[in-house]
């Protein structure tokens, strides 16, 4: 017969081992070329979206590990502001880049865009991430909408989900 203590001791090596198991499979010991930072928690900085109808997907065949080209499509009578500043997550569970103080961005130009209209930008994330490793990946754009008068409106960012085999 077994004794209480060993019956508890087996139960603790197999939670701890099915913890393991999930953190694994969540990604969490996956190695990645640069430091994560977890999010405070789910809508903090850098990680809110509006119900904007703008929707952004890569554009198939324009995606490597250094970048891709991103369609962005405006449905709306709103025109749209735009400018380089980019951001890329990674894992499911979404994790900013430490880029160590570096800007999130590449080029600081702003664009404008008409109301009703699809655009393409090309990103070279290689500049400031490099080559991406394999992995799951997220790329969030701001955007904000003008007024007919060509003042601010609604700002929100914008996600695309891709994944690097």
């Amino acid at each position: 017969m077994v004794s209480e203590v060993r019956k508890k001791t087996l139960y603790i090596l197999a939670f701890l081992t099915a913890c393991l198991v999930l953190a694994y499979l969540n990604g969490a010991f996956r190695k990645y070329p640069w430091p994560l930072v977890p999010y405070n928690e789910p809508g903090g900085m850098y990680d809110y979206i509006t119900s904007a109808p703008i929707r952004m997907t890569v554009v198939e065949g324009s995606l490597s590990r250094r970048g891709a080209v991103f369609q962005v499509g405006n449905p709306t009578e709103k025109g749209l502001n735009y400018d380089g500043l980019y951001y890329i997550d990674v894992d499911n569970r979404w994790h900013g880049i430490d880029l160590g103080g570096i800007p999130r961005a590449s080029g600081l130009a702003p664009y404008r865009t008409p109301p009703n209209s699809d655009i393409m930008i090309a990103i070279d994330w290689g500049e400031l991430y490099g080559k991406l490793p394999s992995g799951k990946y997220r790329l969030g754009k701001h955007f904000q909408f003008y007024k007919p008068d060509y003042s601010a409106g609604d700002s929100f960012i914008t996600y695309c989900e891709f994944t690097i085999d």
